[in-house]
């Protein structure tokens, strides 16, 4: 008997000191100063001080003129609230992508997609590549085209700059890379509609892209982008005009600045 009341002893002051271990508080004091002590207050006297020691075991005396407030949280709640602190509210580093797409001028359109990598939210560095269908791009004075759509497929590094990597965050971006053409508009040089008299794209270029806009975070991870800037593109065309023996072929490179507009997401 003497045995099992020994044991239910032990098991009973276990107990309580794992329900102490589980309901310990960590107090902080904050001071008119604007300085805050956390710890465990070992002595109050009313009307004249508060003693507390520290986690590093640093013991200090406050009189009650220089408290403005003492608080007292679950040191699981301490832990918890630290450790929430410490972690970034939003994805700020890491590999992420980017998907966008939206109108160029009044006739044109754009898409694209980016893979980089995240520099603490201030810094983004990737490569992507996109698909710019122009309309009559180098073409507005023929109006008879067999085809209108000029389709080129830029590929090009991505740099972004962010000025926080809080909820929402002005940004400038800059795109550099080569657009091959992938599908070439031919117009009409008379009205009578002949093949002999036309012009045509017949190559791709250099390309250059520069925006500013907003990042907004919508989730812990995914972001809304909204972009204004101007895309430039470069092109060659070639003009064929037929004699009776035989056909002359003029070839002119171009390029085009034009204003776009996109909405994309960062993920």
């Amino acid at each position: 008997m003497r045995i099992i009341r020994l044991l239910l002893l032990c098991v009973i002051l276990t107990g309580i000191r794992l329900a102490y271990s589980q309901t310990s508080r960590t107090d902080a004091i904050y001071l008119t100063n604007g300085t805050v002590i956390k710890g465990v207050i070992i002595e109050h006297n009313p009307g004249k001080s508060y003693t507390i020691r520290t986690e590093e075991g640093s013991t200090f005396i406050y009189r009650v003129e220089e408290v403005e407030k003492i608080t007292s949280e679950s040191d699981s709640d301490y832990s918890s609230a630290k450790r929430r602190a410490k972690e970034p509210r939003f994805k700020t580093n890491g590999w992420s992508g980017l998907i966008k797409l939206g109108p160029m001028g009044l006739r044109s359109f754009t898409a694209s997609t980016v893979i980089g990598y995240s520099f603490e939210g201030i810094l983004f560095l990737g490569a992507g590549a996109s698909i710019d269908a122009y309309k009559n791009i180098g073409h507005v004075s023929q109006p008879y085209p067999i085809s209108d759509l000029d389709l080129f497929m830029p590929v090009f590094m991505d740099f972004r700059v962010f000025t926080s990597p809080n909820r929402t965050a002005f940004m400038w971006c800059l795109e550099m890379g080569y657009s091959p053409l992938l599908s070439s508009a031919i117009h009409y040089q008379n009205t009578t509609q002949s093949l002999d008299s036309y012009n045509k794209t017949s190559k791709g270029g250099v390309y250059y892209a520069t925006a500013m806009g907003f990042r907004i975070f919508t989730t812990h991870r995914m972001a809304l982008l909204l972009e204004f800037g101007i895309k430039i593109q470069s092109y060659t065309i070639e003009k064929y005009t037929s004699q009776t023996s035989h056909t002359n072929m003029n070839v002119s490179p171009k390029m085009t600045a034009t204003p776009y507009f996109n909405v994309g997401l960062k993920f």
